[in-house]
């Protein structure tokens, strides 16, 4: 009697499979055994997955040679998600990374996902390769234990991130996404037929650490710094910009304009000249889409952050092809140099954005004269960051406890992505109650004392302008 069905259904895991040449080859999910759509879904995949395994031509352009000498190796490793024209031994962890990334990045083309998703993933699976070493990314097998996916190697992994937890340095929900990355690559490694079948207990070592509580902060345990440490990092660059520095004055715009919109400096530097020239017909009203997720928000600017941006910007706009926009554009800010506050946007469409090249030129500086500044300063401000101004502007509008709804003033403020309808509908009732909680956020973080000597100078026209930047002669 023929079987009615081609695929095995494994209860267990509530998906499809197949045994080929004894092993085993996941096709899909599904509701249960009769789900016919998804049978059907899954047959289609194991069609493809048969025939590229029965074909012996695989159009794989790499070298299979794995006798590579130290230094060589830890050339190529440094290569993986920058140089896009080199190849890796084949089946090797680094080959099926670059294949996944190149996969991700047609998914990103093609408007099925965001770029901030495929940039967290791949920073992820950048952390996952320098955890594993050159050695075993470079010429290891994706498929054997010491050096691929497997389940010694994925348990161990998931031992360093709670490690790296115990030690205060990586969050939970910082580990939940460098474990989304890893995932998703064993995911598509198996049902590209790099691996034979999930690794065993796959989905205990990669579960999430648990979901934090949507309150007070977005993060349980996300630190949150004092009012009296936002105000000593403001006073250093306001008296420095007194001073007749220009770099301090648009250090302490970005902090200005980061409080007010709740943005990262990522954030800061893909506002375009037409986004902040809207603002004109609006009120003063800012309508501007989050980089990471998407969502949109409109933000009340306060007359400080107006003034200064319109100082600091650039004359001669910098125009670039956004992945966020998907055209070009041209960006409000400029750095001295000619680039802009984002290196991603000078290396193409896609540049790496990580956490040391997304700080260009000014906002890099921050972080090199915090540290030169620590031996005078309370030990509370090497805490400070730039990337603490959102979580700080949240936790003070969740603490005015006479706001009607607060936390969905702070999920607005914070742009998060709101999946269910009830959120959806929360949105369109408080967006305008935003706008007078963001003008009381001006006063509640004491920013007038600070800001008015700054602004007194520049409607006196006593600050300096942009220096133009000297080109460097090649002889030095």
């Amino acid at each position: 009697m023929p079987r009615k069905f081609k695929l095995t259904w494994d209860k267990s895991n509530k998906s499809w499979l197949k045994y080929y040449k004894g092993k085993r080859y996941y096709c899909g999910t599904g509701k249960g055994k009769y789900d016919l759509p998804a049978y059907e879904a899954a047959l289609s995949q194991w069609i493809v997955l048969e025939k590229q395994l029965n074909d012996e031509a695989v159009p794989y352009n790499v070298p299979v040679d794995r006798r590579i000498s130290v230094k060589e190796r830890k050339r190529i490793f440094d290569t993986i998600g920058k140089d896009t024209t080199q190849k890796y031994p084949r089946r090797s962890l680094a080959h099926c990374v670059t294949l996944y990334l190149d996969y991700e990045m047609t998914r990103v083309r093609e408007n099925k996902v965001t770029f901030g998703y495929y940039r967290q993933h791949k920073w992820s699976i950048l952390i996952f390769l320098k955890w594993m070493g050159p050695k075993k990314t470079v010429i290891g097998f994706v498929t054997e234990s010491l050096s691929g996916l497997s389940t010694a190697r994925l348990r161990n992994y998931r031992k360093y991130l709670n490690r790296m937890k115990q030690e205060g340095r990586w969050t939970d929900s910082t580990i939940n996404r460098l474990m989304a990355g890893v995932r998703g690559l064993t995911k598509w490694c198996v049902a590209n037929a790099f691996l034979p079948s999930m690794p065993v207990g796959f989905q205990m070592h990669l579960s999430p650490l648990g979901t934090t509580l949507r309150g007070r902060h977005t993060t349980s345990d996300v630190y949150v710094p004092s009012l009296d440490i936002l105000h000593t990092a403001l006073r250093y660059y306001k008296e420095r910009a007194l001073a007749g520095e220009y770099d301090a004055l648009e250090m302490l715009t970005y902090f200005i304009f980061g409080l007010n919109i709740g943005g990262t400096p990522i954030d800061l530097a893909w506002v375009t000249t037409d986004e902040w020239e809207d603002i004109v017909d609006n009120d003063d009203h800012l309508f501007l889409r989050r980089t990471k997720t998407g969502v949109a928000g409109n933000f009340a600017l306060w007359k400080p952050t107006v003034d200064l941006v319109n100082h600091i910007r650039a004359a001669e706009p910098l125009s670039v092809w956004s992945p966020y926009h998907g055209h070009d554009v041209e960006l409000l800010f400029k750095t001295p140099r000619g680039k802009c506050l984002s290196s991603g946007a000078m290396s193409g469409a896609f540049g790496v954005l990580t956490a040391k090249t997304t700080y260009n030129a000014v906002t890099a500086k921050w972080y090199k004269e915090r540290a030169a500044a620590m031996a005078n300063s309370p030990d509370e401000y090497m805490r400070f960051s730039v990337k603490h101004l959102r979580k700080m502007g949240a936790d003070r509008i969740a603490a005015r406890v006479d706001l009607p709804n607060r936390l969905e003033l702070v999920s607005l403020y914070l742009r998060h992505s709101h999946r269910s309808m009830a959120s959806k509908h929360y949105i369109a009732r408080h967006d305008k109650i935003l706008s007078a909680v963001l003008r009381r956020l001006y006063d509640d973080l004491q920013l007038d004392e600070i800001l008015a000597p700054v602004l007194h100078e520049l409607d006196a026209g006593n600050l300096v302008e942009r220096p133009v930047a000297k080109r460097r002669s090649k002889g030095g």
